[in-house]
């Protein structure tokens, strides 16, 4: 099993906007959201193979989901002072659920599943300290239990390939699956 779970999150990147962003720094969030990832599927999937399959998960954001669907509503710059405005950390990881999708079917074949997973905003000690200092009620954020759980499912539900190739929201998902917190 692989899970890529990197993310380009420091404030000095998190805070510019579009204009703001240097080359540098785009770079820097294609390098560690989508070529990291790249790379070690690139690295991991000979040994699947060889072992007869295996599993590999991507942890993504929702933030970058929002532009897929014309019916979602169009995104929010920011809530209160909490920047919403992080175009090299959304469209990085976007690119990454592409990924998952586009080889996919290749690694199907070979008896390898690739699930995106979108955790949500999940209560861990950066975002406690973003949503503080936002002046935010951080009752938002999700345990960590929620994404916690959809990846040991993931890792240990019986048939993974009817899985592979989609995107799933940890906690929206949980629930129409069927799959308990606890």
């Amino acid at each position: 099993m692989l899970i890529n779970n990197a993310a380009a999150t420091t404030e000095k990147i998190w805070s510019k906007r579009f204009l703001e962003l240097s080359r540098e720094d785009w770079l820097y969030q294609f390098d560690v959201n989508v070529h990291a990832p790249f790379t070690l599927i690139q690295q991991v999937v000979p040994i699947m193979e060889a072992r007869g399959g295996g599993r590999i998960i991507n942890l993504s954001t929702g933030s970058g989901e929002v532009f897929r669907l014309p019916e979602e509503p169009q995104k929010l710059e920011s809530v209160g002072s909490f920047s919403l405005d992080v175009p090299g950390y959304y469209a990085s990881k976007r690119a990454l659920d592409r990924l998952g999708n586009a080889i996919a079917p290749d690694l199907a074949r070979r008896n390898i599943a690739v699930i995106g997973m979108h955790p949500g905003l999940v209560a861990t000690e950066l975002v406690a300290i973003r949503v503080k200092n936002a002046g935010l009620d951080d009752s938002v954020a999700v345990p960590m239990t929620v994404p916690a759980r959809m990846l040991v499912y993931f890792a240990a539900c019986e048939n993974p390939m009817e899985y592979t190739g989609r995107l799933f929201w940890a906690e929206r998902e949980m629930a129409e699956m069927g799959i308990e917190i606890d």
